[in-house]
């Protein structure tokens, strides 16, 4: 369902050129019946790409002991799945 939504809404992008929506999960309840619910979700940016990737669908990737890690700062920098 996130790819017929990003078929019809393209991916949408702030006004600094950055993701506004998880690229795994854009954002979307995909449980939510018909359609896709939108969800409230931590957003957390690349800081090389620009991407997006919501907390929930890091931890489902990566693992609590990642995104735990991640939030608790470190030198402040990060590089997604993507550019890592």
């Amino acid at each position: 369902r996130t790819h017929a939504f990003r078929a019809q809404h393209g991916w949408p992008v702030g006004a600094d050129g950055t993701d506004d929506l998880c690229r795994w999960c854009c954002g979307l309840d995909l449980d939510a019946g018909c359609g896709a619910a939108r969800l409230q979700v931590t957003t957390l940016l690349c800081d090389a790409c620009g991407k997006a990737w919501c907390e929930s669908c890091l931890r489902s990737g990566l693992g609590n002991e990642y995104v735990d890690a991640l939030l608790g700062g470190g030198d402040g920098e990060w590089k997604c799945i993507v550019c890592d």
